[in-house]
Order: structure tokens, then C-alpha cells, then sequence
């Protein structure tokens, strides 16, 4: 099957996430971590990208980049061949470094940057590497906080924007953003557009600490305006239908089964499978 097309369009935001192949380490000293970090300098200057957020962590990374003129994926392309073929001369090492191509979420809503922004910065925290985003050496925290630019194409999203914005971000930032908000959000047009290959994906059975099927459930029909224990009844209103299915699909892909899924709503297994396909 031929491989479709990203959505990839000029002056739109990006979350990209790319990982460790078979989730080995991709840096192993502090050099492969400026040298990363040198790279993607220069890449998003010749490519002309606007840097909102990163943080490196050992085994992935996560960026978040305003497209300019130039295509995301020559970006990436060219960024992450560099860094392989870096990598693996110095560790006499072949094959492929990275797990396939990288994803990317079209941030389709301003207003959801900003907890973006944080959830990035936070990563080293929810890990355990650091007791603070402010003391992992590499992310971009410090660029929020002090302004200082590291590579030289940073910019930061509209909420945490001069000298307001950067008091905004110093409350903000240590109180944590749950997981949940952000999956969901890559759910709804409003908040984050996934694609890998051209197509709707997750990986969500990689975090840990997944809610549970009554958190899931509640959160989404308190964003769809709807009562919660309509999603278990036997009701087939439309926009009920809808949210169902988005329950269902985001449960599965935290790792439920279809079974587990089935009695809670009270559908069969079969229901779930075709309602996450959809």
C-alpha cells in the first residue's frame, strides 16, 4: 500500500516525537547531546523553523516547531540522518537508530501551546531524571525562564510571550499537566491533528499510569457537554454515539481490551474493535 501523505502545512505548529529504535538509547553522553542540539540548530535554520519547545531525553525527543517555507519532514529528514550517521560512527554501531519515522500532531488550537509547552518541559520530571524542568540541561526551560536563546531559532508560543508571559510560565510551570489532557486532546480537532504515515495513531500503552475507564469516560463527555452515564446506556443519539466511540478508542490504545471495554459500556467486543477502526 503506498504510504500516504502527513498533513504538513506553513505556519502551523508541530509536536513531533521520535524514539529510540526498539526504544534503546539514543544519547549516551553529554556530547550526543549538544551535538543533537547543534544539529537541530542548524537544521531549523537552513529549513526555516521556529524552535517552541524541546526536550531531549535518552531514549526519544520531543520538539515543538512552527513550519516555514520548507516542508517538516526535509527538516526531520535531514536532522535525524545527520545525527544517525553521527551516532553510529562513534559507537561503531549500524542499522537504524531511530524507531521508523518520527510522528507529528498539528497543534490546531493556540490556546492548547501552552500546556503543551509545559507537558515537553515536564517530561524529565514524570521520568524521575530530574527533580525539576528547570534542572535538565537539555530542554528548553531555561529559554522560558530567562529568554536566553540556545540555538538561535527559538521562539516562544503566544501565551508565554514577553515579559508577562515569562512571569505567566514561572507559576506555571512546575504544577503538572496530567497526561490525560494532553491525549485527549490529540483526539479532538481542537486540540492535537496525529499522523504517522498519513494516518491516525497512537502509543499510548507506553505511559504508565493510565487512567481509568471512569476518568476516561467523564472526561470526554464533560468536553462534549454531555451527561457521562448516557455513554452506558443503550442510547443512540448521535452525538452520544460519537463520544462512546471516542471513549472506547482511547481506552484501548491505553492498553484495555476490547473485552474489559465491552462490559463497562455495555456493548460487545466486536463494537469496540469497529469503533476504534473508525
Amino acid at each position: 500500500m503506498a504510504r500516504l501523505l502527513r498533513v504538513d502545512l506553513q505556519d502551523q505548529w508541530y509536536h513531533v516525537v521520535a524514539r529510540g529504535n526498539e526504544k534503546h538509547l539514543i544519547f549516551l553522553d553529554n556530547d550526543d547531546f549538544i551535538t543533537y542540539l547543534g544539529y537541530l540548530a542548524e537544521a531549523s535554520a537552513r529549513f526555516d523553523i521556529r524552535i517552541g519547545s524541546y526536550c531531549l531525553m535518552p531514549n526519544h525527543i520531543h520538539l515543538l516547531l512552527l513550519r516555514g517555507r520548507e516542508p517538516l519532514s526535509r527538516h526531520m529528514h535531514t536532522l535525524h540522518t545527520r545525527y544517525s550517521i553521527y551516532f553510529n560512527k562513534k559507537y561503531n554501531r549500524s542499522g537504524h537508530l531511530f524507531q521508523g519515522r518520527y510522528n507529528s500532531f498539528r497543534v490546531s488550537s493556540e490556546s492548547y501551546l501552552d500546556n503543551l509547552v509545559r507537558y515537553i518541559h515536564q517530561n524529565p520530571v514524570r521520568a524521575h531524571l530530574s527533580s525539576s524542568p528547570k534542572t535538565w540541561r537539555w530542554s528548553s526551560d531555561q529559554f522560558y525562564r530567562t529568554g536566553e536563546h540556545r540555538l538561535g531559532t527559538e521562539k516562544r508560543v503566544p501565551e508565554f510571550e514577553g515579559s508577562s508571559g515569562a512571569k505567566r510560565y514561572l507559576n506555571l510551570i512546575e504544577e503538572a499537566v496530567p497526561e490525560i489532557e494532553i491525549r485527549l486532546n490529540e483526539h479532538y480537532h481542537g486540540g492535537v491533528e496525529r499522523r504517522k504515515n498519513g494516518r491516525s495513531t497512537t502509543q499510548l500503552r507506553e505511559f504508565r499510569g493510565r487512567p481509568s475507564m471512569t476518568q476516561v469516560a467523564e472526561e470526554c463527555a464533560q468536553r462534549a457537554g454531555i451527561d457521562p452515564t448516557l455513554l452506558k446506556k443503550r442510547i443512540f443519539y448521535r452525538p452520544v454515539v460519537a463520544v462512546r466511540k471516542q471513549a472506547m478508542s482511547i481506552l484501548y490504545e491505553y492498553g484495555y481490551n476490547t473485552s474489559a471495554i465491552g462490559r463497562f459500556f455495555g456493548v460487545s467486543p466486536s463494537a469496540v474493535t469497529k469503533a476504534r477502526k473508525k
